[in-house]
Formats: C-alpha cells, structure tokens, sequence
C-alpha cells in the first residue's frame, strides 16, 4: 500500500486578523510529519496562543510549498472553488471553538 507523507513543511498555513492587532499571536502545532495510509482521515490539530477569536480570520492551506490549495476558509465561510480539484469533498475546517 502506498503512504501518504504530510510533514508540517509541505503544509502553509496562514492566518491573518482582519482588524488591528493583527499578527500578535502565533499558530502553535506539531512539528512532526504526518504518515499514514493513502485514504486515511488525518486531523492536524493546531491553536493560536495566546487563544484568540479565529471566526474572521483567513485559514488557507496548501501542500508542497503552495503547488496546491488544500484549504480555504475566510468571513466565517469555506471558500472551495479555487481548491485543487484532488481535494474536493475531502477537506473539512472544524469550527467548534473557533470563537
């Protein structure tokens, strides 16, 4: 079977505050990759420190060094129409603490 190799490194994410302030919290994850089996659901787990309301925030993530939108959420919103299409119906951004 083949493996799937995600490391934090071929993933970007990016999130910007869209009022004043912006930039004063940082985007706290594993530094570890990710291997698993092609199919596989993963979750990257991750939080902003100090804890901070992402409902407005801009969340995109991509994989290899932005050959591909994985991800795009802003204004409370996904946004998929510019995601790569090998990713359709296969990503989800869970909002249950974004606030």
């Amino acid at each position: 079977m083949q493996l799937l190799h995600a490391g934090l490194r071929t993933l970007l994410l990016s999130l910007l505050l869209t009022w004043p302030g912006a930039g004063k919290f940082q985007v706290m994850g594993s530094c570890l990759p990710v291997v698993t089996m092609v199919e596989a659901e993963v979750v990257f787990l991750c939080h902003l420190s100090p804890s901070t309301d992402a409902q407005h925030m801009v969340f995109r993530r991509f994989h290899s060094n932005h050959s591909g939108l994985v991800h795009y959420y802003r204004d409370s919103q996904d946004y998929l129409e510019q995601q790569q299409p090998e990713y359709h119906g296969r990503t989800e951004l869970l909002k249950e603490n974004i606030t």
